[in-house]
């Protein structure tokens, strides 16, 4: 999965709230989330870019909700959507980048928690 985030490269930033990028970024992997792999497709990684959005998903509405847990996840979502449409790819590839560096931080608590 890590290695799926880790092909993404990092796009410039644009500048906006902290909120709004997380937004866009909820966005962005929901909406990739939200695929439907094509029937009979031989393409593994499919599957994998589904599983990643929905992982992608879960991070950073948690770390929307951390953030401001009265925020109105759907009005943040339609707020950035005709912003994130054309720029899909890019916001995707800096979102990974947040969502990675999560990743990364979790296994090596986990690493630690062994010793």
């Amino acid at each position: 999965m890590l290695t799926i985030l880790a092909l993404m490269l990092a796009s410039p930033a644009v500048d906006m709230t902290a909120e709004d990028a997380d937004s866009r970024c909820l966005a962005a992997f929901a909406l990739v989330a939200a695929r439907k792999p094509d029937a009979g497709s031989a393409d593994p990684n499919a599957a994998k870019a589904i599983e990643a959005g929905k992982i992608g998903a879960i991070y950073f509405t948690g770390k929307l909700l951390g953030r401001n847990p009265q925020i109105d996840l759907e009005a943040a979502m339609r707020r950035v959507m005709p912003a994130l449409t054309p720029v899909l790819t890019d916001e995707t590839r800096r979102c990974a980048v947040d969502l990675q560096n999560a990743g990364l931080k979790l296994v090596s608590v986990g690493n630690a928690l062994q010793k």
